[in-house]
């Protein structure tokens, strides 16, 4: 964008979304400007909640160094029935032309029989849901600053109300045998996107450290993934073609012999 256009990320956006659509309460964070009203990030430890890290904005820009409100993303939401944005050509070949799962920054696929486009977002304490059915004109959108929140599976119950589909309440799994050896291997530490957890055991208590700060403790539902013990979460371990072990996406640090 900004070498098409020779002007910011900030500017474009700006003025060729924002100002149109009136989304006065959007825009793109640097640390620089102090905005109204702005949420701060909490996470939770040992199922307390702390203060969100500070975040360097101008490390992630066009990944998610923006804020919004509900109601300017439902404008948004409005623009992509027009051709205000963009051409009802591009919006048909980004949305309905292609047996592709991903396009244009938009999941496809159907829920509650519905086609569903959706995205949603999570970074050091905040998280989004927005999920569109476009043949019902019907969207659904979720902001939280708490980072515990299952925003997903909030944001989809929520659709499902709307759609006469019954409320289901969570239910926490039970646990699963697993074998004190196998968690053995699990432990250490995984790093990976400028970001690290370790994962600990004390006594019969599993859990991992988030970026040597956040404590979350979880336990086995199988002999891969694992439940958080407060909140309505799950964690997988993976193993590639390789057998290396990942976590969170985080590749696993290998241990280097010493020697004698």
């Amino acid at each position: 964008i900004e070498k098409i256009r020779v002007m910011t990320f900030e500017d474009y956006i700006t003025t060729f979304i924002l100002q149109p659509l009136g989304m006065v309460n959007t825009g793109v964070y640097n640390n620089q400007q102090i905005i109204s009203k702005l949420a701060s990030p909490y996470h939770s430890s040992w199922g307390e909640y702390t203060q969100g890290e500070y975040i360097n904005m101008s490390s992630i820009l066009s990944a998610g160094a923006m804020y919004s409100t509900a109601a300017d993303l439902f404008l948004w939401d409005q623009a992509l029935y027009s051709d205000q944005l963009v051409s009802h050509d591009t919006l048909e070949m980004a949305f309905h032309s292609s047996n592709l799962k991903y396009r244009f920054g938009w999941f496809l696929d159907e829920r509650y029989d519905r086609k569903r486009m959706y995205h949603g977002g999570a970074y050091r304490g905040f998280r989004s849901e927005m999920h569109r059915y476009p043949e019902e004109q019907t969207t659904v959108i979720m902001l939280t600053n708490y980072d515990c929140v299952p925003i997903t599976k909030l944001t989809e119950s929520l659709s499902g109300l709307v759609f006469g589909e019954p409320a289901e309440m969570p239910i926490f799994p039970q646990a699963f045998p697993l074998d004190d050896s196998m968690y053995a291997e699990y432990m250490g530490t995984y790093e990976g996107f400028g970001c690290k957890a370790s994962v600990e055991r004390r006594g019969q208590d599993y859990y991992f450290v988030w970026n040597d700060e956040e404590v979350t403790p979880f336990y086995p539902i199988s002999e891969t993934r694992f439940h958080h013990t407060k909140h309505d979460s799950e964690f997988e371990f993976k193993r590639n073609e390789q057998g290396e072990l990942s976590f969170l996406g985080m590749k696993k640090n290998k241990r280097v012999p010493h020697k004698p």
